[in-house]
């Protein structure tokens, strides 16, 4: 009888590591997937753009008629300073390519100068290069942004 406890308290110690596993995988796998292109293009940016996800930090991209802005924020939509930052983007609007320059413009805010029609989609690969860090890279295309009424103002 005695083997036969020990034996069921081995399986109930099993089955709570087992369990312990997989809600780690679980939890786990949904953080990385809430940072995907796919979500980030359901959420709200604070500043109407789009979101990428970039090293440790995310990208929102602001289009301007005569500007391209980048803010930069930490996953949890801190800002990031940028007072030593550098940066650039290739612009594809339609059939005309641009090359932009980032400078900083404010406490998290990068901005290059160019011509664009905010009311039309665009592509753009941005290259950020934070002060220490090594340069990150990512892909807009705004066309894909969705917003979605189910993840609005949350950012993880």
């Amino acid at each position: 009888m005695s083997k036969t406890v020990i034996a069921n308290c081995g399986d109930v110690k099993m089955n709570r590591l087992q369990a312990l596993i997989l809600g780690v995988t679980v939890a786990f796998s949904s953080a990385v997937s809430a940072h995907t292109d796919e979500y980030l293009d359901t959420v709200a940016a604070p500043h109407g753009g789009q979101l990428r996800m970039a090293g440790g930090s995310h990208y929102e991209l602001v289009v301007k008629s005569e500007a391209l802005q980048v803010y930069v924020t930490d996953h949890a939509g801190n800002p990031t300073p940028v007072k030593d930052a550098s940066g650039s983007a290739i612009v594809m609007a339609g059939a005309q390519k641009q090359s932009i320059t980032f400078q900083p413009k404010g406490d998290n805010l990068l901005e290059g100068a160019g011509k664009f029609d905010p009311s039309q989609p665009l592509k753009a690969v941005v290259n950020i290069q934070l002060s220490g860090q090594e340069a990150q890279q990512a892909r807009f295309d705004t066309a894909k942004i969705k917003h979605g009424d189910e993840h609005q103002g949350h950012m993880h």
